[in-house]
C-alpha cells in the first residue's frame, strides 16, 4: 500500500479531513459556552442550525457531484470551504457571526463526508476492487482519526488555547483539499448521469434501509450523549470510565469494521446490518443492568460490532440502489447522520428528563427493534412484477463470471429482473463470487453435478425457474453495456420476437485476445464500447451477415442462424411451449440454433438489437475443438429434423444458406416445434 501513491494519498485526505472535523464538533460546544459565553439554548440552537443547513447541503451537493466532470474538486472545495469554518472559529466570537459562518462554510464543507465516500467507491471500482472492503477500510481510517482527534483536541486547549485548535483544524482541512485535488487521480465517470430528478424514483426498499438507518444514528446520538452521564451520575464512577468505554469500542470496531467488509458480500450485507441491529437491541436492553466496571467493559464488544455493521454497510447499499448517482446516495447517507444527531439530542432529553438515564437505553432499545423490522420488511418489499430474467451458465470460470455480474449490476433499468447463474458443476469458488453479488442483484445461483458438459440442461434450469416475461441469455464472460437489458427489453414490446444482442470482441480462435483484454476497461466498459463501434474494431461476427440482409432480417428463411445464447432474449412461455434447449447436446455449439430453429418454426420472429450490446471477453479456448464440436453437432441437428433446409447447416458457412434456400426454392413444411428435451 506504502508505495501505491494515488491511495497513500487518498487515506491521507481521508484522515486529515477526519481529524479536522474531530477537532471542530468534539470542542464546539466547550468553545461557545466558555469562549463565546453561549447559554445551554443558543449552544442547542447552534448545533441544530449546523445540523440543518448541513443536510440541506449535502442533499443538494450530492446531486451536483454526479454531473460534475470531477469529484476530486469538488471535494477539495468543500474542503477548502470547511478550512474557512475552522478559521472563522479561531478569529470570531460574537455568536450570530458564527452561527452564519458555521452554517454556510460548514453547511457547504460538510459534504467532504459524503463526497469522500462517493469517491473511495469510484476508486475501488476503477481499481476492480470490491468496493465493500474498500469502503469499509476507508471507514476506519475516519472512525482512527475520531480515536485519535478528541483527545488530541483537548490537549490542544489544555496548553494553549481554541484560536491555536481551529488553526491546526482549518491547516488540516487544508491538507485534505490540497490532497484532493492535486493528489488524488480524476477519475472518469464509470456511469452515465441519471437522466431524472436527483432524488426521484427512490423505491420503497431505499426508504426503509434510509429510515432504518436514521433510527439507528438516533440511538447511537442518544449513547454518546447518555453513556456518561449514566456511568457517572447513575453508577457513581470516576469520570475518566466513559473515555475509557468509548476509546475500548472504538478500538474493537476498527478491525470488526474490516472483518466485516471481508466478508460482507459473501455473507449478504443487508444480512449483516439486520444482524447489527439485533445485536444492538441486545446491547441496549442488557446496558442499564450492568453496574460494574467489568460488565461494562465487556458490554463494548456488542457495541463496537453493531456500529461497525451500521455505520459502515448502508453507505455501499445505498449506493447500489442508486448506481448511476452514487454521489446522491453517500449525501442520503451522510445526512442521515445529521438527522440522527438531532434526533438523538431530543430522544435524549426528553427520555433523560422523564424517565432517567437509565431508561435512555431501553429507548434505545426499541428504536433498534423498529429499525430491525425495517430491515427486515425491506427484504420482502419489492413487490413489482420480474420483466426479465437473465440466465447466466457458467462452469469453473468465477473471474469471467464476476465481470458478468458487475455488468449486470450496472444496468440502467427501470423494470425489475432477476439473475439465475446455473453452475454445472464448478469446482473454484464460483459459489463465493454468486454470494457476493445477492446485495446488489435479485440473485439465484443453481448448482448441478458436474456429468460433463451439460450447457443445454443449465439454461433449462434457468429458464425452469424464470419468473420473468422475456428470458434473455448471458454467457459468463459476457460484459454488457449498461442499456442492454433496457434494450433487449424495448425489442419484445412489438410482439413475440427473438432478439440477438450484438457481440463485441468475439475471437473465434483468440488471436486477438491479448490486445483486446488489454482495451477493455472494466470498470467502465460503456465507454470501451462505444469506442470500439467507433473506431469499428472486433465487431460482432455476424455482422458481414447484417450488413447483408439488415438488422430485421425476420422474413428470412432461416433468421434462426442468428440466435447466439452469449447475448440473446425470447419470451419465456415461448421458450417453455417448443420444449426449451435440448440437454442432448453434450458438447460445444448448436444447442441455441435448435432452439431458434423450434421457436421459428411456432412463429416467433427474429430481430437485431444493436444496443443491446455486449463485450466477449476472451478466455483459453481451442477454435479447432469447437469447430469439430459444432460440425458434429450440426450433422445432429440436420438429422434430428431431416428437412432440405436443415441439412444446409452440414458443409456450408451460415451467412450463405439464406441464399442457397432462395436458389433452391427451399420451403420449410409444417409450423410445429417439436418438444426436445
Amino acid at each position: 500500500m506504502i508505495t501505491d501513491g494515488p491511495l497513500v494519498r487518498l487515506v491521507g485526505a481521508t484522515a486529515a479531513i477526519g481529524v479536522g472535523g474531530a477537532f471542530v464538533v468534539t470542542t464546539s460546544s466547550l468553545f461557545l459556552a466558555e469562549a463565546v459565553l453561549a447559554t445551554p439554548l443558543m449552544i442547542g440552537l447552534f448545533f441544530a442550525g449546523r445540523a440543518a443547513a448541513e443536510i440541506g447541503t449535502d442533499l443538494y451537493v450530492g446531486g451536483l457531484s454526479d454531473r460534475l466532470r470531477s469529484r476530486r474538486a469538488l471535494i477539495a472545495v468543500c474542503a477548502l470551504l470547511s478550512a474557512v469554518g475552522a478559521f472563522s472559529y479561531m478569529l470570531l466570537r460574537d455568536y450570530t457571526v458564527l452561527l452564519i459562518a458555521g452554517a454556510v462554510f460548514f453547511g457547504i464543507g460538510g459534504a467532504t463526508f459524503a463526497q469522500l465516500f462517493a469517491y473511495t467507491r469510484e476508486f475501488a471500482e476503477h481499481r476492480g476492487v470490491g468496493p465493500t472492503m474498500f469502503t469499509s477500510a476507508l471507514r476506519s481510517v475516519t472512525t482512527l482519526a475520531w480515536i485519535v482527534g478528541p483527545p488530541l483536541a483537548f490537549l490542544v486547549i489544555a496548553e494553549f488555547d481554541f484560536a491555536t485548535l481551529y488553526a491546526a483544524a482549518g491547516g488540516l482541512y487544508l491538507v485534505g483539499a490540497a490532497l484532493s485535488r492535486w493528489g488524488m487521480p480524476d477519475l472518469p465517470k464509470v456511469r452515465e448521469p441519471a437522466q431524472r430528478a436527483t432524488y426521484a424514483g427512490l423505491g420503497a426498499r431505499t426508504y426503509l434501509l434510509l429510515g432504518a438507518l436514521v433510527l439507528m444514528l438516533t440511538v447511537n446520538t442518544a449513547y454518546q450523549i447518555t453513556i456518561a452521564l449514566f456511568v457517572t451520575k447513575d453508577l457513581g464512577m470516576g469520570t475518566g470510565v466513559p473515555g475509557l468505554l468509548v476509546g475500548l469500542a472504538a478500538v474493537i470496531e476498527i478491525p470488526a469494521t474490516l472483518l466485516i467488509g471481508a466478508h460482507a458480500d459473501r455473507l449478504g450485507k443487508a444480512r449483516i446490518v439486520l444482524a447489527s441491529t439485533v445485536t444492538a437491541v441486545v446491547f441496549f436492553a442488557v446496558l442499564p443492568l450492568a453496574t460494574s466496571l467489568p460488565a461494562l467493559l465487556l458490554l463494548q464488544i456488542p457495541n463496537a460490532l453493531w456500529t461497525a455493521g451500521v455505520l459502515s454497510l448502508p453507505v455501499v447499499m445505498l449506493q447500489d440502489e442508486m448506481p448511476d448517482r452514487i454521489g446522491a446516495a453517500s449525501a442520503l447517507y451522510a445526512s442521515g447522520f445529521k438527522a440522527g444527531g438531532l434526533l438523538g439530542g431530543s430522544v435524549t432529553g426528553v427520555a433523560g428528563q422523564f424517565l432517567g438515564y437509565p431508561n435512555v437505553f431501553w429507548v434505545c432499545a426499541g428504536l433498534s427493534a423498529l429499525a430491525a423490522l425495517l430491515i427486515g420488511v425491506r427484504g420482502m418489499s419489492d413487490v413489482r412484477p420480474v420483466a426479465a430474467t437473465v440466465v447466466v451458465p457458467t462452469y469453473n470460470r468465477s473471474g469471467l463470471l464476476r465481470h458478468t455480474l458487475d455488468s449486470l449490476a450496472r444496468q440502467r433499468l427501470a423494470e425489475r429482473f432477476e439473475v439465475i447463474v446455473v453452475d454445472d458443476g464448478s469446482t473454484d469458488d464460483t459459489a463465493d463470487v454468486v454470494r457476493g453479488y445477492r446485495d446488489r442483484l435479485d440473485l439465484t445461483y443453481v448448482f448441478q453435478e458436474d456429468e460433463g458438459y451439460r450447457v443445454a440442461k443449465a439454461r433449462n434450469a434457468g429458464v425452469e425457474r424464470a419468473r420473468g416475461e422475456i428470458t434473455v441469455f448471458v454467457d459468463s464472460g459476457v460484459v454488457l453495456h449498461s442499456g442492454a437489458l433496457a434494450a433487449h427489453l424495448a425489442a419484445h414490446a412489438g410482439g413475440a420476437v427473438a432478439v440477438s444482442g450484438y457481440v463485441l470482441c468475439f475471437n473465434e480462435d483468440n488471436e486477438d485476445g491479448a490486445e483486446i483484454t488489454a482495451a477493455i476497461d472494466f470498470a467502465d466498459p460503456d465507454s470501451t464500447m462505444d469506442e470500439l463501434r467507433a473506431q469499428r474494431r472486433w465487431l460482432d461476427i455476424r455482422e458481414e451477415f447484417y450488413a447483408k440482409y439488415g438488422d430485421d432480417f425476420g422474413d428470412l428463411p432461416a433468421p434462426w442462424l442468428m440466435f447466439w445464447t452469449c447475448n440473446a432474449s425470447a419470451p419465456t412461455a415461448a421458450i417453455r411451449a417448443v420444449g426449451g434447449f435440448d440437454e442432448a447436446y453434450r458438447s460445444w455449439g448448436v444447442e441455441d440454433v435448435d432452439l431458434s430453429y423450434r421457436l421459428h418454426r411456432a412463429g416467433t420472429r427474429f430481430v437485431l438489437a444493436r444496443e443491446a450490446c455486449a463485450i466477449h471477453v476472451p478466455h483459453p479456448k481451442s477454435y479447432a475443438d469447437n469447430m469439430a464440436s459444432a460440425a458434429g453437432n450440426y450433422r445432429y441437428f440436420a438429422a434430428k429434423y431431416d428437412s432440405p433446409i436443415t441439412d444446409l447447416v452440414v458443409g456450408n458457412h451460415f451467412h450463405d444458406i439464406n441464399d442457397i434456400i432462395r436458389e433452391r426454392g427451399l420451403v420449410e413444411e409444417g409450423t410445429d416445434a417439436a418438444p426436445s428435451r
